[in-house]
């Protein structure tokens, strides 16, 4: 971008409702989502305090939502009648550098008076080198005063690595950072069939309530009995379409995913692991090893003994890139004494969303016949598939989430709230034994995750998962 770019003729182009605000309506963004089968106003539209002077972040996968929820935001703003001059939007993608992306943030900012509040959005920014440094020096020269901004991201590093260098410069409010996953399997069941929705879930936070009194009865037992045959239909569905919205209006409007959504998904995850300079086959090799090694606890070393080129150490640097790029979740072993991980000890690798573990095992098999990948998956790898699902949604609710092994045994689960641990253990099976309780001393509570089958004891409670699932129907996380 050349210098003499950096103009309002320039920055209108990215800001069209600055001469007309129904220009929004245009959007493609906007556009796309009036046009979908189903809408869905993310509960995170709620999250931002415009009103208040902070410097917000909102991060996870591409193809989530993100900038949509971003158009929507500038949309509500406009509703609000506030003044689309000071509404300022732009795409990190064409930035090269910090320098950039100060001297367009400084033209907008010096084109608005002082007195009139501004609201600047940049979308993925994450790649943008040292992006700190621009919001940092205008926070210190006062440009940002009475000023909200979101900034948007598919990278976890560009929080965690770098926000720590803008100490007392992002704003007084809570949780300015926040994290959005594709959508649960109880959300996506509260998009396509509300009705069936609200006669299954439980009142309130269901870890919350499991934490602090287990009081679940049997009626939710009935409930769920009722409804058992229509939800593992959804289950099916939802493993084929995952919580990409993309992949469910596809899905309800056709019956089917197209080529070009799994092409889509495929070049973007490809994108963001080349953008870090890393090499293609180290991708490839390593989520060939996170296959492998699915649902069983491994070391950095014994990854990389299966792979052709990579030491234990590479081999953990690339896990890394992947769940800092959302594409999966590593669970590390929990010291019960210490209640802390015990990061010397092996880890447990999931998939965040079950269609990225169908699009992956295609990648790394070379394959594009994906329908048939998803069937063999569904055959011979379900309770692969309901393990990673139960990990990735107790993630989003959790503090900090574990797993527990020791030479008596393994808790697959274990979740903090507090000082307390609550355990989880998955079954895909319908057969109970006090064997699965077993660890209860040691935790607040253990639960069973069973196939299909409720049992409700004083002394034990086991549940089906996709009962649990559809109760933990969050999207997205919040922290400070």
């Amino acid at each position: 971008m050349k210098e003499n770019e950096y103009g309002l003729e320039f920055l209108i182009r990215y800001n069209p409702w600055w001469l007309n605000k129904s220009e929004i309506d245009q959007d493609l963004k906007i556009t796309q989502f009036q046009q979908s089968v189903v809408k869905y106003y993310h509960p995170l539209l709620d999250k931002f305090a415009t009103d208040k002077d902070a410097v917000y972040t909102l991060r996870g996968p591409r193809q989530t939502g993100k900038s949509t929820i971003l158009k929507l935001l500038i949309k509500r703003l406009l509703e609000e009648k506030k003044n689309p001059r000071g509404i300022f939007f732009f795409p990190g993608d064409y930035i090269k550098d910090y320098k950039e992306l100060y001297e367009i943030l400084l033209v907008f900012l010096n084109s608005v008076s002082k007195r009139d509040r501004k609201y600047v959005f940049i979308d993925e920014i994450s790649f943008i080198k040292e992006w700190t440094r621009a919001i940092k020096l205008l926070a210190d020269e006062g440009k940002l005063k009475n000023c909200f901004v979101l900034l948007t991201g598919s990278l976890s590093i560009f929080v965690k690595g770098e926000s720590e260098f803008m100490p007392g410069r992002r704003g007084k409010v809570k949780y300015l950072d926040k994290i959005l996953f594709p959508l649960s399997f109880g959300e996506y069941i509260k998009l396509i069939d509300k009705n069936l929705f609200d006669k299954i879930k439980t009142e309130g936070d269901i870890t919350d309530k499991l934490n602090n009194q287990p009081d679940i009865n049997k009626n939710a037992a009935l409930k769920y009995s009722q409804h058992n045959n229509i939800l593992n239909k959804h289950w099916l569905d939802y493993i084929l379409t995952g919580g990409y919205f993309l992949n469910i209006n596809s899905y309800l409007s056709d019956g089917r995913l197209p080529a070009s959504n799994y092409n889509l998904y495929l070049e973007s995850f490809r994108g963001d692991w080349l953008k870090l300079g890393r090499e293609e086959f180290l991708l490839k090799e390593t989520i060939m090893g996170i296959i492998k090694q699915l649902g069983s606890s491994t070391s950095w070393l014994n990854l990389a003994k299966q792979s052709s080129a990579q030491s234990h150490l590479t081999m953990a640097g690339s896990v890394e890139i992947l769940e800092k790029l959302f594409i999966v979740k590593v669970l590390h072993n929990l010291d019960i004494d210490k209640k802390l991980p015990n990061l010397r000890k092996e880890k447990k690798i999931f998939f965040i969303d079950p269609f990225v573990f169908t699009l992956l095992s295609g990648y790394v098999q070379s394959k594009e016949e994906y329908l048939t990948i998803y069937k063999d998956l569904i055959k011979n790898y379900m309770p692969n598939i309901v393990e990673n699902a139960v990990a990735s949604h107790l993630s989003r609710f959790y503090k900090s989430c574990f797993f527990y092994r020791t030479k008596a045994g393994e808790i697959d689960f274990v979740g903090q709230i507090g000082g307390d641990f609550v355990g989880y253990e998955v079954k895909y099976q319908n057969l109970i034994s006090k064997e699965d309780f077993k660890f209860k001393d040691k935790f607040k509570n253990i639960f069973l995750v069973s196939k299909n089958k409720f049992d409700i004891q004083k002394n034990h409670l086991a549940f089906p998962f996709l009962w649990l699932l559809v109760n933990l129907d969050k999207s997205y996380r919040e922290e400070n």
